[in-house]
């Protein structure tokens, strides 16, 4: 009633409208999906986020899920090992019940670190939100034949955690799906963490922490997951079941996959009802899928903006304009920043046709070129750098043509070469001119510094890749 709503049909309300709300703000298709880590909070504090993961499920490329392993943490009862409500059959909430994977669950108890809730003095389910906050999401977005394997986790060495993992081994197939229930850094006096002075004025010390603690989670590594915990004292409620995930990725539970970062923000920006605190809420997907979600698109943008906005300042703090670098992120490739003002006029464009650097820093290399050094404009100045727009081409390597004809428009970025001098076209450049082909020809011979029908010359040649352009 409090933390989300008991009655049916609101339930169900407020299901559908977090539901819109995440595919507005955090729209991302992802296929394949493995694994989850969901915040646990009120609904109108990480509900958005928390859909934003379950919406995926929604991609029809994604295998029939026939159980989902739930490792949520214990909050209130400490305990060692981890908790299984092995006396119950089912979980029932206001808009259905949930069917416990039984068979299995007794089994794991015969085996520690599994144990069973009710040799536990106080029963950690009997008080625990973290597992019950997910319920509704898995009845909403899951067939009600799934099975449900409930695991509550307390306190785990790094031995609990690999041989825990071991045994979960044997329960995953490709129609398992991990969810992870937890929160990231919380932050404030009733939590006794202020490492960064008051709130707000820490949220962006706060992000940085985040996302060194997340940084782990993409690698992934388990080690260095525990290590930086150590070492920065991070106030992670679900640390130990994130534990367990990144060892079944590491023992292969869930082959291949890709972590993405869908959705990340922090109490103080979705219900600032506590301005003296901030827990932040991060959704984590690990898929057979390389793509790229528009959350990791926009913080790319707004990376580039920030290096812009730096440029400005004396000695601006490196590590809080860094965004969560992602395997996309790391990708090698040839990359283009642009620069557009008001009315979508072009202020800029430099980059590289190079594959030898990763897109991220490629992006702080050339979102000031572009900004400071292309000859075609003047420099942009402090006033315009608040309100210029950036935008993004990932380029795959290029390669030679035996003619213009195989030239796609729209599709193909554009090299042309003749007598040592050249030119090149970004893909969207005649989309967003309406040229045609022999336009787009004749503009590139002007732009290399040649007579326009160039292109026509037997010497010349062309090169073509594809693009991708975030905006």
């Amino acid at each position: 009633g409090g933390w989300y709503p008991r009655e049916e049909k609101k339930l169900y309300q407020r299901l559908a409208y977090l539901e819109k709300k995440a595919r507005e703000r955090y729209p991302a298709t992802l296929k394949n999906v493995r694994a989850l880590i969901v915040p646990h909070a009120g609904y109108s504090y990480s509900g958005t986020v928390a859909a934003s993961c379950f919406n995926l499920l929604s991609d029809a490329s994604n295998s029939p899920i026939e159980r989902v392993i739930v490792l949520a943490p214990s909050h209130s009862v400490p305990f060692h090992g981890i908790a299984i409500p092995d006396h119950a059959k089912e979980y029932k909430i206001a808009t259905g019940t949930l069917n416990f994977d039984t068979k299995n669950m007794k089994k794991l108890t015969k085996s520690f670190p599994f144990i069973s809730s009710k040799s536990i003095f106080n029963d950690p389910f009997n008080t625990e939100h973290s597992f019950e906050m997910e319920c509704p999401f898995i009845e909403k977005y899951l067939s009600p034949k799934v099975l449900v394997l409930p695991l509550l986790v307390g306190y785990l060495e790094e031995k609990d955690i690999k041989n825990g993992a071991a045994l979960l081994k044997k329960y995953i197939t490709p129609h398992t799906l991990i969810i992870i229930s937890s929160d990231f850094t919380h932050y404030g006096p009733q939590f006794d963490y202020m490492p960064f002075g008051p709130t707000p004025d820490a949220l962006s010390e706060i992000q940085a922490l985040d996302f060194k603690v997340m940084e782990q989670l993409f690698t992934p590594s388990l080690s260095g997951f525990l290590k930086t915990l150590k070492t920065t004292e991070a106030t992670v409620c679900g640390k130990y079941p994130i534990a367990l995930l990144l060892a079944l990725i590491e023992n292969n539970s869930l082959g291949p996959v890709t972590p993405h970062l869908v959705a990340y923000t922090t109490s103080q920006e979705s219900n600032n009802t506590d301005p003296d605190s901030s827990v932040s809420y991060a959704g984590i997907a690990y898929a057979n899928d390389t793509a790229i979600t528009s959350f990791e698109e926009q913080s790319l943008l707004a990376y580039a903006h920030k290096i812009l906005l730096a440029s400005f300042i004396k000695n601006p703090e490196e590590n809080l304009l860094l965004p969560l670098v992602t395997p996309f992120m790391k990708k090698k490739c040839g990359t283009f920043v642009t620069w557009y003002g008001p009315e979508n006029k072009l202020r800029g464009c430099i980059g590289t046709t190079d594959s030898t650097h990763s897109l991220i820093d490629n992006v702080r290399i050339y979102a000031k070129e572009a900004a400071f050094h292309d000859s075609r404009f003047a420099p942009i100045t402090e006033t315009e750098s608040l309100f210029v727009i950036p935008a993004i081409t990932v380029l795959t390597p290029f390669k030679k043509i035996k003619s213009y004809k195989d030239i796609i428009i729209g599709v193909h970025g554009i090299v042309l070469k003749n007598n040592g001098h050249q030119a090149i076209f970004l893909p969207q450049v005649p989309l967003e001119q309406g040229w045609d082909i022999r336009t787009t020809l004749e503009q590139l011979s002007l732009k290399a510094g040649l007579p326009k029908d160039t292109w026509k010359d037997k010497n010349t040649t062309f090169e073509v890749c594809e693009g991708y352009e975030i905006k």
